[in-house]
């Protein structure tokens, strides 16, 4: 799956770094994570896409290395992710992928056209990043 997003990422001219995983095995999510947000940090990249099985396990540790994340399960979500919460990362299951649940063409227009919204998203937005410890 993460060929398709490639190669749609290519189609649309768009840079993009690959952290890997490039395995076809179970691995530690968190040593790409770790190594993905070092990258955004570096202003490598200013947006990322990862996917695991569920989405679940890279979507946590994500939030805990320091990226505003979000699980993406269909369109709305994604919306809401990029609208309401100023996701700087999304994560797709592979699972729901495969499953044909979501479209990841649709999926990328949409986080390429939405914008923050602001106002008392912003509000809400500080707040939790200021409450990290």
């Amino acid at each position: 799956m993460w060929k398709k997003i490639i190669n749609l990422l290519k189609s649309k001219s768009l840079k993009f770094i690959d952290y890997g995983a490039f395995l076809e095995r179970d691995c530690d999510y968190q040593d790409y994570i770790t190594n993905q947000y070092k990258g955004f940090i570096k202003n490598e990249f200013n947006f990322g896409i990862s996917i695991c099985r569920s989405g679940q396990g890279v979507n946590i540790s994500s939030n805990h290395t320091g990226f505003t994340s979000a699980l993406i399960y269909d369109n709305w979500s994604a919306q809401m992710a990029i609208e309401h919460n100023n996701c700087n990362c999304v994560f797709f299951s592979e699972r729901l992928v495969s499953k044909r649940n979501y479209n990841i063409e649709d999926i990328i227009e949409i986080i390429l056209e939405k914008k923050f919204l602001g106002g008392r998203f912003l509000d809400r937005f500080v707040k939790v990043k200021n409450n990290r410890i």
